[in-house]
């Protein structure tokens, strides 16, 4: 995984905001206590018919999550730019260039890590 992939994946996704919201039964035989919706009311993403504990958490998890990580990709994009601009300058300068490569290595690979 990389952050184009998650970028591509949230790009095709419907727009947002999203929103959290609890909904009556819909029919006698279904009860819907949580929905996510995308901008306005004619954009269903999630909806959970059984009821825990963790329901409401979870769609408001989900429906932040359209604009969270958006800002969270373009954080850590903006974090591998600075790295390179660092690299860059500090290219050649023999006292500092072991020191500087070693820690923008080692953020690289940590992000790497962490995406899996």
């Amino acid at each position: 995984m990389s952050l184009a992939d998650i970028r591509a994946r949230a790009e095709v996704a419907e727009p947002g905001p999203w929103h959290f919201k609890h909904c009556p039964p819909c029919t006698a035989h279904d009860h819907l206590d949580a929905q996510v919706w995308g901008r306005g009311d004619n954009a269903l993403i999630a909806q959970w018919g059984e009821q825990d504990e963790f329901e409401q958490a979870n769609a408001e998890f989900i429906a932040h999550a359209r604009t969270d990580v958006p800002k969270l990709v373009a954080v850590l994009e903006a974090v591998e730019s600075r790295l390179d601009s660092i690299d860059r300058n500090y290219r050649g300068e023999v006292t500092r260039d072991y020191e500087i490569r070693a820690v923008t290595s080692s953020i690289r690979h940590t992000i790497t890590e962490v995406l899996g």
